[in-house]
């Protein structure tokens, strides 16, 4: 068995969001994104 923590995260934290792409026939893409991203590197966090 394998454990692992991940440790000193913000308090708060923006969550992630799936995007879907769909190709041709019927393939479909997924991605995933963090909100995160929406902001400039100095305000992705609260402090």
């Amino acid at each position: 068995m394998k454990l692992s923590f991940i440790v000193n995260r913000p308090k708060e934290e923006p969550g992630y969001r799936l995007r879907r792409q769909e190709g041709n026939g019927r393939n479909l893409r997924y991605t995933t994104e963090t909100y995160a991203d929406d902001k400039p590197a100095g305000e992705r966090y609260p402090i």
